[in-house]
């Protein structure tokens, strides 16, 4: 397919004429499997997809092509053009013998579609074939998680964008009303399922009699699924030969089994031996009443430590078939079936049972999954009538209920939360007072957005220590504004993107006071590009590390009147010395210096010895030259 704009913003359409060899083929002949239409943006490779765009561009005069037109692209507006794409796939005959194998090729070009895309074609789809339903939202989840089921939450991801539960109670009228119908509704169907934004898939409450209905979904799914959850599902051979008939779960990495009933007899393991972790939730509660009261002292700062060493030395470690035969609550039939599943050579390993545990006493609650090895997961322990004055969160989940908690306790002054995923399911409106110090170390590919999230739910704050690939210390003027007081810097790019966000929120005023800087001697990537742009001048603590300043950055400190301490780290000085970073007929107020791997001049010792209130220097491996150290002795 060749496309182009023309002066009156018309797109035109030159379809191949040949159908011989369709244009997906062609292309996916001439390219590598890496380029643009199979792999996400973030990944790509730069030379394939601009060959890829210039190949576009260009029409094949050895080809045959039929010329199509949409008029006044710009005045049809992206929703209609969707609306018109829908109607015209009703309207097409061509539909009737439609083949989802033979386009599956194209639905990983939806790598470059965004959620709210998604969502728009999905909601078209709805209007084009004029079904209403209340539930309509379950297709595409929103921002609410959708729990399945409270016992077996942790067994499964809980994210609630790329979600689609199908729901027995409101897929069937769907399904038998607006799919079952003829060949043409069920094409369509199939192309509304591949344009849902999913990574997970979840089947609730699915009888017998559904079957037809979901095998369809699980063999003509096209897209690359995370995890399958059946809930209170009919599982027997013909769900596991769909599966097992969808190449695109061969590297399924989970398949999830809460309250479901398999059917005992079930003969096809090949399929469940390919998934990469099989998992079973058992409704069996399990519980040692003795266990409360092994701890009574609520003031014991090591409780957490020591509920966990005593869950581990009351329940003895034991194998899955001991664990499995020991459940008096699960039938014979269930029983040999694990049994069976466990003793399968190519489902070794891969086979997890779970079932619950809770535990409650006075002052805490224990709730977790006990797993059928003796180990215990997603351990959830609730501290009541206690009086803590500092938490610190580490590698952690934090949902909106328990952030809700966290900021609930009475007392608390010091709030440290290290590289944790940070869930917003729910709004929540909770407004802490007592919080005075606040750490933050970013998780990798953590929002900024959650940081200021958090900010905003501690209003009497006093200092924020925020840290990721650049490092910086907050603290809060009478004003309630933010200022900064210490500043670690490696990348000066990512520092300067970094307050471009700051200053976009209402608690940071870091817009600088002059700016002087309109000569094009100062690149915008330059250290004093970055001081004279935005307000530095409260820090006291500044460290650079690994990186070159050159004769652009002459004075980019001058305004640092309050520094206290000055760090510099393997810093490559070209043309420009330390001292040059500075005003000479400015007073500085610096007490302590550390140099370490840096070029020290002349001009730089008399600028350190001019320094009053030195207090402390350093020197780590400094090369000083010849002249200076004659000079100096």
């Amino acid at each position: 397919m060749h496309i182009n704009l023309s002066k009156e913003m018309n797109v035109v359409f030159n379809i191949l004429h040949d159908t011989k060899e369709t244009a997906s083929e062609l292309m996916y002949k001439e390219f590598s499997t890496k380029c643009l239409c199979q792999i996400k943006r973030d990944v790509l490779n730069e030379r394939d997809e601009s060959i890829y765009i210039e190949k576009m561009a260009i029409r094949n005069v050895n080809w045959q092509y039929d010329k199509y037109t949409i008029k006044n692209f710009e005045r049809i507006g992206f929703e209609n053009v969707i609306k018109i794409i829908w109607y015209s796939l009703v309207k097409s005959e061509e539909i009737n013998n439609f083949d989802i194998e033979k386009i599956s090729f194209h639905f990983s070009k939806q790598d470059y579609f965004s959620h709210k895309m998604f969502k728009k074609i999905s909601q078209e789809y709805f209007k084009v074939i004029k079904f209403e339903m209340n539930t309509i939202n379950s297709f595409f989840s929103k921002k609410e998680i959708n729990d399945i089921s409270n016992k077996g939450k942790g067994l499964y991801t809980r994210e609630g964008k790329h979600v689609l539960t199908i729901n027995n109670s409101e897929f069937d009228l769907f399904f038998s009303e607006k799919v079952d119908v003829h060949p043409k509704s069920k094409s369509l169907f199939l192309i509304f399922l591949n344009t849902l934004d999913i990574r997970y898939l979840h089947f609730c409450d699915l009888y017998i009699n559904d079957s037809k209905a979901f095998c369809i979904i699980l063999e003509n799914l096209k897209k690359r699924i995370d995890e399958i959850v059946f809930f209170k599902a009919f599982i027997y051979d013909e769900t596991i030969i769909s599966l097992n008939a969808n190449l695109n779960f061969v590297d399924l990495e989970k398949n999830i089994f809460i309250y479901c009933n398999i059917d005992e007899n079930m003969v096809v393991f090949d399929f469940l031996s390919k998934i990469n972790e099989l998992v079973f939730y058992e409704d069996n509660i399990l519980s040692k009443k003795y266990l409360r009261h092994e701890i009574k002292d609520k003031e014991n700062h090591n409780i957490v430590e020591n509920i966990i060493e005593i869950l581990e030395r009351t329940y003895k470690k034991s194998t899955p078939e001991e664990s499995v035969r020991q459940n008096k609550k699960i039938t014979e039939e269930y029983e040999n079936f694990y049994l069976r599943l466990l003793n399968e050579k190519k489902c070794k390993n891969k086979v997890k049972i779970f079932e619950s545990f809770d535990n409650a006493a006075s002052i805490w609650r224990i709730q977790s999954l006990y797993e059928y090895n003796g180990y215990f997961n997603n351990i959830s322990i609730t501290l009541s009538k206690l009086n803590s004055e500092q938490i610190e969160i580490t590698s952690s989940k934090i949902t909106s209920k328990f952030r809700t908690e966290i900021l609930n306790v009475n007392g608390l002054a010091r709030l440290e939360i290290n590289y944790s995923d940070i869930l917003f399911e729910s709004d929540i409106c909770v407004k802490n007072k007592s919080i005075k110090y606040f750490k933050f170390w970013k998780n990798k590919g953590e929002i900024f957005g959650y940081f200021f999230e958090l900010l905003n739910m501690m209003v009497d704050l006093k200092e924020v220590f925020f840290m990721s690939e650049e490092t910086l210390k907050l603290s809060r003027s009478v004003s309630q504004i933010f200022y900064i007081t210490e500043l670690n810097l490696l990348n000066v790019n990512r520092m300067i993107d970094f307050l471009k966000i700051l200053a976009n929120n209402k608690n940071f005023d870091l817009t600088a006071a002059y700016n002087d800087i309109l000569d094009l001697e100062c690149p915008s990537d330059s250290v004093k590009f970055l001081f004279k742009n935005y307000d530095l001048s409260s820090i006291n603590e500044l460290s650079l590390y690994d990186f070159s300043i050159d004769k652009s950055n002459l004075k980019a400190f001058s305004n640092l009147l309050n520094l206290k301490e000055l760090n510099f780290f393997r810093i490559n000085f070209e043309n420009i010395s330390l001292s040059e970073l500075f005003c000479a007929s400015q007073e500085y107020k610096i007490k302590i210096m550390k140099l370490k791997e840096i070029n020290i001049s002349e001009k730089d010792l008399i600028f350190i010895a001019n320094l009053k209130n030195l207090k402390k220097l350093e020197f780590e491996r400094c090369y000083i030259q010849q002249k200076t150290y004659i000079h100096c002795i």
